[in-house]
């Protein structure tokens, strides 16, 4: 698995999205804006050698920025490794 360092994080890419009546819609741009988690690396590295943790967990749903991160293979999956900052939001 792929371990994020300091303020990224790992997001798998969710290419298609269903409806509440079950309908899926299909994303139709290269870059999704929505991924789940699965990896965050250990905060924000301040002067004094402390630490400030990241907002999010392994499992979330997340809104990025759409043009964020670096795109990635491992295991035949693929992934967005982005900082902690280019995430917009929480999917409840």
């Amino acid at each position: 698995m792929l371990k994020p360092i300091n303020d990224n994080v790992l997001i798998s890419l969710v290419r298609e999205e269903v409806t509440a009546s079950g309908i899926i819609l299909a994303q139709t741009d290269n870059v999704p804006q929505v991924g789940i988690v699965e990896a965050v690396g250990t905060g924000y590295v301040l002067d004094d050698g402390s630490r400030i943790a990241i907002d999010v967990n392994v499992g979330d749903k997340v809104v990025y920025n759409k043009y964020s991160g670096s795109e990635l293979e491992h295991n035949g999956k693929r992934y967005l490794m982005i900082k902690e900052k280019d995430i917009l939001a929480v999917i409840g």
